[in-house]
């Protein structure tokens, strides 16, 4: 059971304020009853909802793929860049959802956006052990020797030394494929 307007404000009918009003001018209606008390607990999956005469179809998460195209950010907020939250659309952006990761502003791929904060924990914390595999066009030849440092872990210039992962070279030219495990 969750509070009526809880419920309506997290899917982006006003903040809970605002949908107190909707409430008070008669505008929502439970099970075909005009509600009286936007507080009120209901059952969102079972009840029907109608505001403004329009049934409300309840998701309390919303999971997305995205083609993060290059120069956004996989971030919710930015005071300079457009983020991949930008690129929703307001039915979506509602929901607060949040990037599953992050992929670099210059690189194009599949994001997951969601605001299933446990999956969102369950994919990147570490103690899951969630394998994730890249796919990456580079520029440059790649070499034997560079899988040999994925597998040993490379140290980076801060003094980071990142943890062991495979590389595999699907072509080594000008411009070069791999896979990262």
């Amino acid at each position: 059971m969750e509070r009526l307007d809880k419920v309506l404000s997290n899917m982006g009918y006003g903040t809970r304020k605002e949908v107190k009003a909707l409430v008070k001018n008669g505008r929502v209606t439970l099970n075909g009853s005009v509600v009286k008390d936007s507080s009120m607990h209901i059952e969102p999956e079972k009840d029907e909802i109608y505001i403004n005469g329009e049934k409300l179809c309840y998701k309390k998460y919303i999971y997305l793929m995205m083609n993060k195209p290059k120069g956004v950010i996989s971030a919710t907020y930015d005071g300079y860049d457009k983020t991949v939250i930008d690129l929703l659309s307001v039915e979506d952006a509602i929901f607060n959802p949040a990037p599953v990761g992050r992929l670099d502003k210059d690189t194009v791929g599949l994001l997951l956006i969601t605001n299933d904060g446990e999956l969102n924990h369950r994919l990147l914390s570490p103690k899951k052990h969630v394998s994730k595999r890249y796919y990456a066009r580079i520029e440059g030849r790649v070499t034997d020797e560079d899988v040999l440092k994925f597998k040993e872990g490379i140290l980076l210039d801060d003094g980071y030394k990142t943890l062991s992962s495979e590389l595999y070279i699907l072509k080594s030219d000008e411009e070069s494929e791999i896979e990262v495990v």
